[in-house]
C-alpha cells in the first residue's frame, strides 16, 4: 500500500507538480538523479509515485528520498515536497524517462517525458579514483598531485537569456511584446548584472513595458532541469515599415558563481571557495516578419492599429455668445498610443475651433501597452441659435480580426444665447 503525505486540503489554487533530472548529458559510469516535485499554497495528500518506466536507464533503489520545506514567498507560504530516484545508463545514445503519474488528493497529475544524453565517459570530467583519499591523506602523494582547480566557465545550459516575441510575425504598426528571461541553474549565484550596451530595434516604435528591478529568481523547470529565472527586460514593439526587422540581441554582464561540473564531490563543494566570474550572456537576435495592411481602408483610417473604444462628454449644452465650450474625446485600448491620430471632427462654420489639448496616459504594468488618449477641443460659438456637433468618428484597423472598424459617437445639441458681435464696419479709402 503506497505511503501517504500531506495535510489537510484547503481552498487554494491547484498544486504544481513538475519532473526534472540532475543533468541533461551524462556520462556512462555516472549516475542521473530524477526528481518529481509538487509544490503549492497548501497541499492535500499526496500518494508516494511509482518511479517512472525508462528506456536506456535502470533504476539503483526503488524506493524514493523525499524531502519537504516550506518558504515564504511574496508574502504567501509555498510548500514544497520532492521524490527522488537514482538511475544509471545502460549504454551510450539518448535515454528516455517516461511520464510519472502523481495522486495529489482527488486528482492524478501527469508529469512530462524526458530525455537524457548518455555520452562517453572520456568525454566527460575525471572521476576521482578514490574520492575519501583527500581525508586520510590531505596533502595528496608526489606521485599522483592533484590538479589544481581551475575557473569553470558556465556551460551554455547553465545561463542564458531567452526572447520570447509575443508573435512573430505581425501587421505594421501591430503590437509586439518581447520579454527577456533570464535563466541560471539551481546553486549558481549572480551579481553586479548589467546592460553592456544600448538595445536597438531599427525599423520599430519602442516603448518600455514595467519589471521589477529588484527581481526574486523563480523557480522553473526548462527541458528538465531546475532554473531560476528573472525577468530582464519587457518592451512594446510596433514595426513602422513592413518586410522582415531584426531586433538586436540582448546583452548582460554579470558575475557568476557558478559550482563545478566535476565529479569529484570535494572540488564541488571546495569550487564556490574560488569567488565569482565575470561573463558576458546574450539572447539570440529576433526576426519579426511585418505584413502591410490590407488595401483599402476607410477615407477616415489615419493609421491607428490596436483595439480601441470611445468616449465623448460636453463640459455644457447651453452657452451664450462669446463664451466657450469643452468638447473632450477620449480614446480607450491597446496600441501605440503615443502616435495616435486624432480623431475626425468637424463642427462646421457656426463655431470656431481650437487645436485640440492633448493628454495621454500609458499603463505599462501589464503585458501589454495601454492606456487612454484625450483630445478636448475647445470652441466658441459665433452666433445665437440651436446647433447639433456632428458625430466624431475614429477608424482603426483591428489586427485580430483583420478588419477595419469605425466608431462614432451620438450627435450633440448646442443651445447658444445671447447676441452675435456686430461686425466690424468696413474702412473708406
Amino acid at each position: 500500500m503506497a505511503a501517504l503525505l500531506g495535510v489537510v486540503l484547503g481552498v487554494h489554487a491547484q498544486p504544481v507538480v513538475t519532473a526534472s533530472i540532475s543533468e541533461a548529458t551524462i556520462g556512462t559510469q555516472e549516475r542521473l538523479v530524477y526528481t518529481i516535485e509538487v509544490k503549492g499554497e497548501q497541499l492535500p495528500q499526496v500518494e508516494t509515485p511509482e518511479p517512472p518506466e525508462t528506456e536506456g536507464l535502470v533504476l539503483v533503489q526503488r524506493f524514493p528520498a523525499t524531502s519537504r520545506n516550506i518558504a515564504i514567498i511574496n508574502g504567501r507560504m509555498e510548500q514544497r515536497l520532492a521524490f527522488q530516484w537514482t538511475y544509471q545508463p545502460l549504454r551510450e545514445g539518448t535515454a528516455r524517462i517516461a511520464p510519472a503519474r502523481v495522486r495529489v488528493g482527488d486528482r492524478v497529475y501527469e508529469t512530462e517525458a524526458l530525455r537524457v544524453n548518455v555520452v562517453p565517459q572520456a568525454q566527460r570530467p575525471a572521476r576521482p579514483r578514490d574520492p575519501f583519499a583527500r581525508l586520510l591523506d590531505p596533502f595528496g602523494s608526489p606521485s599522483d598531485p592533484p590538479a589544481p582547480p581551475a575557473d569553470e566557465a558556465p556551460a551554455p545550459e547553465d545561463l542564458f537569456i531567452r526572447v520570447i516575441p509575443s508573435r512573430q510575425e505581425a501587421y505594421q504598426n501591430e503590437q509586439i511584446t518581447v520579454e527577456y528571461q533570464l535563466f541560471f541553474r539551481d546553486g549558481s549565484q549572480l551579481r553586479q548584472s548589467r546592460l553592456t550596451d544600448s538595445w536597438d530595434a531599427e525599423g520599430f516604435w519602442r516603448e518600455e513595458l514595467d519589471v521589477d528591478t529588484r527581481p526574486i529568481p523563480r523557480p522553473v523547470v526548462q527541458n528538465g532541469l531546475r532554473y531560476n529565472m528573472i525577468v530582464l527586460k519587457r518592451a512594446a514593439l510596433f514595426p513602422a515599415r513592413t518586410g522582415r526587422l531584426q531586433v538586436d540581441p540582448l546583452r548582460i554582464e554579470t558575475e557568476a558563481l557558478v559550482p563545478s561540473r566535476s565529479l569529484d564531490p570535494f572540488e564541488r563543494f571546495f569550487s564556490r571557495t574560488r569567488g565569482f566570474r565575470p561573463v558576458e550572456v546574450a539572447s539570440a537576435p529576433l526576426t519579426i516578419t511585418v505584413r502591410p495592411l490590407p488595401q483599402a481602408p476607410p477615407p477616415s483610417f489615419a493609421g491607428a492599429v490596436g483595439r480601441y473604444t470611445m468616449q465623448t462628454r460636453l463640459d455644457r449644452a447651453t452657452l451664450e455668445v462669446g463664451q466657450s465650450l469643452q468638447y473632450v474625446v477620449t480614446l480607450s485600448g491597446n496600441g501605440n498610443l503615443a502616435t495616435l491620430p486624432p480623431p475626425t471632427f468637424a463642427p462646421g462654420s457656426a463655431f470656431e475651433v481650437y487645436d485640440p489639448q492633448v493628454d495621454v496616459r500609458i499603463d505599462r504594468s501589464g503585458n501589454r501597452l495601454a492606456g487612454s488618449k484625450t483630445f478636448t477641443y475647445v470652441l466658441v460659438p459665433r452666433s445665437p441659435g440651436t446647433f447639433e456637433l456632428p458625430p466624431v468618428t475614429f477608424t482603426y484597423f483591428d489586427p485580430q480580426a483583420e478588419t477595419y472598424e469605425t466608431l462614432r459617437s451620438e450627435p450633440r445639441p448646442v443651445q447658444v444665447t445671447g447676441t452675435a458681435a456686430p461686425a466690424a464696419p468696413a474702412l473708406a479709402l
